[in-house]
Protein backbone atom coordinates (compact mmCIF):
# COMPACT_ATOMS: atom_id res chain seq x y z
CA UNK A 1 0.00 0.00 0.00
CA UNK A 2 1.46 3.47 0.85
CA UNK A 3 3.80 4.50 -1.98
CA UNK A 4 2.45 1.70 -4.15
CA UNK A 5 -0.97 3.28 -4.28
CA UNK A 6 -1.43 5.13 -7.56
CA UNK A 7 -4.26 7.35 -8.60
CA UNK A 8 -6.70 5.25 -10.59
CA UNK A 9 -7.43 6.57 -14.05
CA UNK A 10 -11.03 7.45 -14.82
CA UNK A 11 -12.09 4.90 -17.42
CA UNK A 12 -15.49 6.23 -18.43
CA UNK A 13 -18.07 8.86 -17.65
CA UNK A 14 -21.69 9.46 -18.64
CA UNK A 15 -22.96 13.02 -19.10
CA UNK A 16 -26.39 14.41 -19.88
CA UNK A 17 -26.36 16.75 -22.87
CA UNK A 18 -29.23 19.19 -22.32
CA UNK A 19 -31.14 20.88 -25.12
CA UNK A 20 -31.90 24.60 -25.35
CA UNK A 21 -34.66 26.92 -26.46
CA UNK A 22 -34.03 30.25 -28.14
CA UNK A 23 -36.62 32.36 -26.33
CA UNK A 24 -35.88 35.21 -28.71
CA UNK A 25 -33.54 35.41 -31.67
CA UNK A 26 -32.52 38.38 -33.79
CA UNK A 27 -30.26 37.92 -36.81
CA UNK A 28 -28.40 40.54 -38.80
CA UNK A 29 -27.17 40.64 -42.38
CA UNK A 30 -24.70 38.03 -43.60
CA UNK A 31 -21.20 39.44 -43.14
CA UNK A 32 -17.96 38.96 -45.09
CA UNK A 33 -17.20 36.01 -42.79
CA UNK A 34 -20.27 34.34 -44.38
CA UNK A 35 -21.92 34.25 -40.95
CA UNK A 36 -24.86 36.22 -39.57
CA UNK A 37 -24.48 38.08 -36.28
CA UNK A 38 -27.16 37.09 -33.78
CA UNK A 39 -28.57 38.23 -30.46
CA UNK A 40 -30.58 35.66 -28.54
CA UNK A 41 -31.82 34.70 -25.09
CA UNK A 42 -31.02 31.00 -24.75
CA UNK A 43 -32.39 28.84 -21.92
CA UNK A 44 -31.37 25.23 -21.22
CA UNK A 45 -34.19 22.72 -20.82
CA UNK A 46 -34.39 19.28 -19.24
CA UNK A 47 -34.77 17.36 -22.51
CA UNK A 48 -31.41 15.66 -23.02
CA UNK A 49 -29.25 13.17 -24.86
CA UNK A 50 -26.98 10.86 -22.88
CA UNK A 51 -23.30 10.78 -23.83
CA UNK A 52 -21.06 7.95 -22.61
CA UNK A 53 -17.32 8.48 -23.12
CA UNK A 54 -14.80 5.71 -22.45
CA UNK A 55 -11.02 6.05 -22.37
CA UNK A 56 -8.90 4.46 -25.09
CA UNK A 57 -5.14 4.03 -25.24
CA UNK A 58 -4.54 3.66 -28.98
CA UNK A 59 -5.41 7.15 -30.28
CA UNK A 60 -8.59 6.04 -32.05
CA UNK A 61 -11.86 7.96 -31.75
CA UNK A 62 -15.05 6.00 -32.33
CA UNK A 63 -18.56 7.41 -32.08
CA UNK A 64 -21.87 5.58 -32.15
CA UNK A 65 -24.79 7.97 -32.61
CA UNK A 66 -27.70 6.28 -34.36
CA UNK A 67 -27.34 6.43 -38.13
CA UNK A 68 -25.39 9.70 -38.20
CA UNK A 69 -22.06 9.13 -40.03
CA UNK A 70 -18.91 10.17 -38.15
CA UNK A 71 -17.91 12.89 -40.60
CA UNK A 72 -21.25 14.67 -39.99
CA UNK A 73 -21.25 14.13 -36.24
CA UNK A 74 -20.25 17.03 -34.01
CA UNK A 75 -19.52 14.64 -31.14
CA UNK A 76 -16.90 12.98 -33.35
CA UNK A 77 -15.50 16.35 -34.44
CA UNK A 78 -15.27 17.43 -30.80
CA UNK A 79 -13.45 14.27 -29.74
CA UNK A 80 -11.01 14.43 -32.65
CA UNK A 81 -10.27 18.11 -32.06
CA UNK A 82 -9.77 17.51 -28.34
CA UNK A 83 -7.46 14.52 -28.93
CA UNK A 84 -5.41 16.44 -31.48
CA UNK A 85 -5.03 19.58 -29.37
CA UNK A 86 -4.25 17.89 -26.06
CA UNK A 87 -2.53 14.82 -27.54
CA UNK A 88 -4.81 12.43 -25.66
CA UNK A 89 -5.22 8.78 -26.71
CA UNK A 90 -8.73 8.80 -28.16
CA UNK A 91 -12.11 7.67 -26.89
CA UNK A 92 -15.11 5.43 -27.48
CA UNK A 93 -18.29 7.51 -27.47
CA UNK A 94 -21.92 6.40 -27.45
CA UNK A 95 -24.67 9.01 -27.83
CA UNK A 96 -28.21 8.03 -26.89
CA UNK A 97 -30.41 10.52 -28.75
CA UNK A 98 -33.55 11.99 -27.25
CA UNK A 99 -33.22 15.52 -28.67
CA UNK A 100 -34.75 15.75 -32.18
CA UNK A 101 -32.12 16.16 -34.91
CA UNK A 102 -32.40 19.36 -36.95
CA UNK A 103 -34.99 20.78 -34.58
CA UNK A 104 -33.32 24.00 -33.44
CA UNK A 105 -32.82 22.59 -29.93
CA UNK A 106 -29.03 22.44 -30.11
CA UNK A 107 -28.84 18.66 -29.81
CA UNK A 108 -25.67 18.06 -31.83
CA UNK A 109 -23.96 21.03 -30.16
CA UNK A 110 -25.00 19.71 -26.74
CA UNK A 111 -23.48 16.34 -27.62
CA UNK A 112 -20.22 17.99 -28.70
CA UNK A 113 -20.12 20.03 -25.48
CA UNK A 114 -20.73 16.89 -23.41
CA UNK A 115 -17.87 15.14 -25.17
CA UNK A 116 -15.53 18.05 -24.39
CA UNK A 117 -16.58 18.01 -20.74
CA UNK A 118 -16.23 14.25 -20.46
CA UNK A 119 -12.81 14.06 -22.11
CA UNK A 120 -11.60 16.96 -19.94
CA UNK A 121 -12.54 14.93 -16.86
CA UNK A 122 -11.19 11.61 -18.11
CA UNK A 123 -7.86 13.06 -19.20
CA UNK A 124 -7.64 15.59 -16.36
CA UNK A 125 -7.50 18.66 -18.61
CA UNK A 126 -7.97 21.94 -16.74
CA UNK A 127 -7.22 24.41 -19.54
CA UNK A 128 -10.82 25.58 -19.93
CA UNK A 129 -9.88 28.47 -22.21
CA UNK A 130 -8.44 26.00 -24.71
CA UNK A 131 -11.55 23.81 -24.43
CA UNK A 132 -13.72 26.88 -25.12
CA UNK A 133 -11.64 27.66 -28.21
CA UNK A 134 -12.16 24.11 -29.45
CA UNK A 135 -15.91 24.53 -28.87
CA UNK A 136 -15.99 27.72 -30.93
CA UNK A 137 -14.26 26.02 -33.84
CA UNK A 138 -16.66 23.08 -33.87
CA UNK A 139 -19.95 24.98 -34.12
CA UNK A 140 -21.54 28.29 -33.25
CA UNK A 141 -23.95 26.79 -30.69
CA UNK A 142 -21.31 24.71 -28.91
CA UNK A 143 -19.99 27.47 -26.57
CA UNK A 144 -23.40 28.19 -25.04
CA UNK A 145 -24.07 24.46 -24.67
CA UNK A 146 -20.67 24.07 -23.03
CA UNK A 147 -21.59 26.78 -20.51
CA UNK A 148 -24.80 24.96 -19.58
CA UNK A 149 -26.25 28.26 -18.39
CA UNK A 150 -29.02 30.62 -19.35
CA UNK A 151 -27.25 33.13 -21.56
CA UNK A 152 -27.69 36.07 -23.85
CA UNK A 153 -25.74 34.98 -26.91
CA UNK A 154 -24.22 37.41 -29.40
CA UNK A 155 -21.51 37.65 -32.05
CA UNK A 156 -21.89 34.63 -34.28
CA UNK A 157 -22.97 32.58 -31.25
CA UNK A 158 -19.60 32.45 -29.53
CA UNK A 159 -20.19 35.32 -27.05
CA UNK A 160 -22.15 34.07 -24.04
CA UNK A 161 -23.32 36.38 -21.25
CA UNK A 162 -24.71 34.31 -18.35
CA UNK A 163 -27.97 35.62 -16.89
CA UNK A 164 -29.85 34.71 -13.74
CA UNK A 165 -33.54 34.76 -12.88
CA UNK A 166 -36.17 32.50 -11.34
CA UNK A 167 -39.34 31.34 -13.02
CA UNK A 168 -41.97 28.62 -12.74
CA UNK A 169 -42.64 28.88 -16.47
CA UNK A 170 -42.21 25.84 -18.69
CA UNK A 171 -42.77 24.86 -22.29
CA UNK A 172 -44.13 22.18 -24.60
CA UNK A 173 -41.83 21.17 -27.45
CA UNK A 174 -43.75 20.30 -30.62
CA UNK A 175 -41.61 18.40 -33.10
CA UNK A 176 -41.83 18.22 -36.89
CA UNK A 177 -41.30 15.03 -38.92
CA UNK A 178 -38.92 16.93 -41.22
CA UNK A 179 -35.73 18.49 -39.88
CA UNK A 180 -34.40 21.88 -40.94
CA UNK A 181 -31.01 22.57 -42.48
CA UNK A 182 -29.68 25.68 -40.75
CA UNK A 183 -27.70 26.84 -43.79
CA UNK A 184 -30.86 26.59 -45.94
CA UNK A 185 -32.86 28.58 -43.39
CA UNK A 186 -30.27 31.35 -43.35
CA UNK A 187 -30.17 31.40 -47.17
CA UNK A 188 -33.95 31.73 -47.18
CA UNK A 189 -33.61 34.45 -44.55
CA UNK A 190 -31.25 36.33 -46.91
CA UNK A 191 -33.84 36.10 -49.70
CA UNK A 192 -36.87 37.13 -47.64
CA UNK A 193 -35.67 39.62 -45.08
CA UNK A 194 -33.79 42.91 -45.01
CA UNK A 195 -32.62 42.44 -41.43
CA UNK A 196 -31.60 44.84 -38.70
CA UNK A 197 -29.94 43.19 -35.71
CA UNK A 198 -31.98 43.92 -32.57
CA UNK A 199 -29.71 43.86 -29.52
CA UNK A 200 -32.44 45.04 -27.13
CA UNK A 201 -35.14 42.41 -27.60
CA UNK A 202 -33.43 39.71 -25.53
CA UNK A 203 -32.85 42.13 -22.63
CA UNK A 204 -36.47 43.32 -22.72
CA UNK A 205 -37.63 39.70 -22.64
CA UNK A 206 -35.29 38.95 -19.75
CA UNK A 207 -36.65 41.97 -17.86
CA UNK A 208 -40.22 40.68 -18.26
CA UNK A 209 -39.24 37.18 -17.14
CA UNK A 210 -37.44 38.54 -14.08
CA UNK A 211 -40.53 40.57 -13.19
CA UNK A 212 -42.76 37.50 -13.54
CA UNK A 213 -44.71 39.21 -16.32
CA UNK A 214 -45.10 36.10 -18.45
CA UNK A 215 -47.88 37.55 -20.58
CA UNK A 216 -45.76 40.61 -21.34
CA UNK A 217 -42.76 38.39 -22.03
CA UNK A 218 -44.42 36.77 -25.03
CA UNK A 219 -44.37 40.11 -26.88
CA UNK A 220 -40.58 39.78 -27.07
CA UNK A 221 -40.46 36.09 -28.02
CA UNK A 222 -39.75 36.90 -31.62
CA UNK A 223 -37.48 34.78 -33.79
CA UNK A 224 -36.23 36.37 -37.01
CA UNK A 225 -35.72 32.89 -38.47
CA UNK A 226 -39.37 31.90 -38.04
CA UNK A 227 -40.56 33.22 -41.41
CA UNK A 228 -37.75 31.57 -43.42
CA UNK A 229 -38.22 28.36 -41.41
CA UNK A 230 -41.95 28.24 -42.15
CA UNK A 231 -41.27 29.11 -45.79
CA UNK A 232 -38.65 26.39 -46.26
CA UNK A 233 -40.58 23.73 -44.34
CA UNK A 234 -44.29 23.60 -45.27
CA UNK A 235 -44.97 20.79 -42.79
CA UNK A 236 -43.70 22.98 -39.98
CA UNK A 237 -46.01 25.73 -41.18
CA UNK A 238 -48.94 23.30 -41.24
CA UNK A 239 -48.22 22.26 -37.64
CA UNK A 240 -48.23 25.93 -36.62
CA UNK A 241 -51.61 26.48 -38.29
CA UNK A 242 -53.12 23.47 -36.57
CA UNK A 243 -51.84 24.64 -33.18
CA UNK A 244 -53.23 28.13 -33.73
CA UNK A 245 -56.66 26.68 -34.58
CA UNK A 246 -56.54 24.85 -31.25
CA UNK A 247 -55.88 28.13 -29.45
CA UNK A 248 -52.12 27.87 -28.95
CA UNK A 249 -49.42 30.38 -29.87
CA UNK A 250 -46.34 28.45 -31.04
CA UNK A 251 -42.87 29.98 -31.19
CA UNK A 252 -39.87 28.78 -33.20
CA UNK A 253 -36.60 27.81 -31.51
CA UNK A 254 -33.34 28.30 -33.40
CA UNK A 255 -33.81 27.67 -37.10
CA UNK A 256 -36.54 25.08 -36.40
CA UNK A 257 -38.05 22.68 -37.15
CA UNK A 258 -39.26 22.36 -33.55
CA UNK A 259 -41.72 24.84 -32.10
CA UNK A 260 -42.61 25.50 -28.48
CA UNK A 261 -45.62 26.59 -26.49
CA UNK A 262 -44.81 28.78 -23.49
CA UNK A 263 -46.75 28.03 -20.30
CA UNK A 264 -46.84 29.61 -16.81
CA UNK A 265 -45.97 26.33 -15.08
CA UNK A 266 -44.80 22.79 -15.69
CA UNK A 267 -48.25 21.57 -14.70
CA UNK A 268 -49.64 23.69 -17.53
CA UNK A 269 -47.06 22.31 -19.94
CA UNK A 270 -47.83 18.74 -18.91
CA UNK A 271 -51.57 19.31 -19.29
CA UNK A 272 -51.14 20.87 -22.75
CA UNK A 273 -48.86 18.03 -23.83
CA UNK A 274 -51.47 15.51 -22.73
CA UNK A 275 -54.14 17.26 -24.81
CA UNK A 276 -51.90 17.49 -27.87
CA UNK A 277 -50.24 14.07 -27.71
CA UNK A 278 -52.83 12.34 -29.87
CA UNK A 279 -52.22 14.63 -32.84
CA UNK A 280 -48.65 15.87 -32.32
CA UNK A 281 -45.30 14.59 -31.10
CA UNK A 282 -44.74 16.68 -27.95
CA UNK A 283 -42.50 16.93 -24.88
CA UNK A 284 -43.29 19.00 -21.78
CA UNK A 285 -40.02 20.52 -20.54
CA UNK A 286 -38.69 22.54 -17.62
CA UNK A 287 -36.20 25.37 -17.87
CA UNK A 288 -32.92 24.59 -16.11
CA UNK A 289 -32.28 27.95 -14.47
Amino acid sequence: VGSEVQRRKMEKIEIRAYAKINMSLSAGKRESSNFHPIHSLVLPIDLCDTVLVRRREDGIVRVKCGNIPAENNTAYKAAKAFSTYFNTPGADIVVEKKIPVGGGLGGSSADAAAVLKAMSLIYEIEDFDAVENIAQNIGKDVPVMLSGEACIVSGYGEVCEPVEFETDAAAVIVTCPYSNDTSLIYSTFDDLVDPVLDCERAYKLLEKLRAGDLSGATAFMKNDLALPAYTANPEMSAIRDRLVKLGYHPFVTGSGSCQFIFTPSYAGAYSAAQRLSGAFNVFPVRFLI
